[in-house]
């Protein structure tokens, strides 16, 4: 293993936050609006617990997802510019 030092690394990590949340309130959103307007059956059952607990999930799983991926590009766009 070994460590880069990337230049704006307080600046990269904001915007993976903040690209994980928009993640995780897309992935709440989505299976929301498919459960409450669409009338899908939700995986965990029909109790209000169980499909916050879904919706939890799949929130947590969108921004974790999508929050890695937008770090992944940050650090190659990084890594790219400091190569120059």
């Amino acid at each position: 293993m070994f460590e880069i030092q990337l230049p704006g690394f307080k600046k990269l990590q904001t915007i993976s936050a903040v690209a994980a949340g928009i993640g995780f309130i897309i992935g709440v959103l989505i299976p929301a609006r498919a459960i409450f307007m669409n009338n899908w059956e939700c995986p965990f059952g029909n109790g209000l617990i169980h499909i916050c607990g879904f919706l939890g999930i799949i929130g947590l799983g969108s921004g974790i997802v999508v929050g890695n991926l937008v770090a992944l590009i940050l650090i190659g766009i990084a890594k790219w510019r400091s190569a120059k």
